[in-house]
């Protein structure tokens, strides 16, 4: 034990007692296992909020969707039209045609400016942010394509389409999308989803966008006739596929042509990749849990994409 006249000498020359290796162990590790501790839930919180902030982008789409179809004599937004019969081939896409609703100063085209950066809507936290093309451009939602249409042009008996029998502007017998009043189940009919990414958008790696429409929703893959002439109802949807839509691989894709085969570009990407988020025809968000690959994997089912008897002949 150090002396009285020891301690005034160290006192006097600036001497302090400092942390002894140990202590300044115990204190680091301490440390540690609080970082341990917290940012797992550092992390969780902020998936959560991505995924809240993924819902409230929903509603809004919702009500723009309200809005438009208060407009357009009751009917959907197009999902995508190429501006094949316009001169200046601007095209559009559901989200294009909801911008004049969501702010003033659109003129719901590609050849539109964004009006005080609300296309920040359409691009989702939990995504890829690409490094090529127009950022205005790129969204991470994806649209019903039978309610809201995207053929090329008006309708053979067979359900199909193509460019040589177009009509002047997006509005032809292809395109005309449903009445919203139409869709039976409203409230179990999903209209918008979070949907899978590609990275060669018009070709050039690194876009990362998404289909304006969830067309694979009907690809081969998912056995999925909507828009045959006699397409199939509900009941006969679930008995004939009882295990539910493919869940495919929840993941993005590089190539665009890889997502041909995947079965359905529906994407979990939320909370780990998964949850997807969802608006539905009544106005209101909810989420899907995707649990495992392929079909039955996900809580996605066939009373979600099914629209029971409406069907396309009973537009006109």
């Amino acid at each position: 034990m150090p002396s009285l006249v020891e301690t005034d000498m160290r006192r006097k020359h600036g001497f302090t007692r400092g942390f002894t290796l140990v202590e300044l162990l115990v204190v680091i590790g301490i440390i540690a296992v609080l970082i341990g501790v917290l940012l797992p839930a550092l992390s969780k919180a902020r998936q959560q909020s991505n995924s809240l902030w993924c819902l409230a982008n929903l509603r809004s789409f919702g009500q723009a969707i309200n809005m438009y179809t208060m407009a357009n004599n009751g009917r959907l937004p197009i999902a995508y039209w190429d501006g094949w019969t316009d001169p200046n081939k601007t095209g559009t896409d559901w989200a294009w045609l909801l911008l004049p609703y969501l702010k003033r100063g659109s003129d719901g085209t590609y050849a539109g400016q964004d009006p005080g950066t609300m296309w920040k809507l359409f691009l989702d936290k939990d995504t890829i942010i690409g490094t090529y093309g127009d950022a205005e451009k790129v969204q991470t939602y994806g649209i019903h394509p039978t309610l809201c249409r995207f053929a090329d042009g008006p309708l053979t008996p067979q359900g199909n389409a193509s460019h040589a029998t177009d009509k002047p502007g997006p509005q032809d017998d292809g395109k005309v999308p449903f009445k919203l009043s139409q869709v039976q189940r409203s409230a179990e009919v999903v209209l918008i989803m979070d949907a899978a990414q590609f990275g060669d958008v018009g070709n050039q790696p690194g876009w990362w966008a998404s289909d304006a429409d969830l067309w694979a929703i009907q690809a081969t893959a998912t056995a999925w006739p909507q828009n045959k002439k006699v397409p199939l109802n509900l009941a006969q949807v679930q008995a004939a596929y009882p295990q539910g839509p493919d869940a495919g691989e929840n993941k993005d894709y590089a190539v665009h042509s890889d997502l041909y085969n995947a079965g359905i570009n529906v994407r979990f990407r939320h909370l780990n990749n998964r949850s997807a988020n969802a608006l539905f025809c009544d106005g209101h968000a909810s989420s899907f849990r995707w649990n495992k690959p392929g079909i039955g994997g996900a809580e996605w089912q066939w009373k979600n994409i099914c629209l029971d008897d409406v069907r396309p002949q009973d537009l006109h």
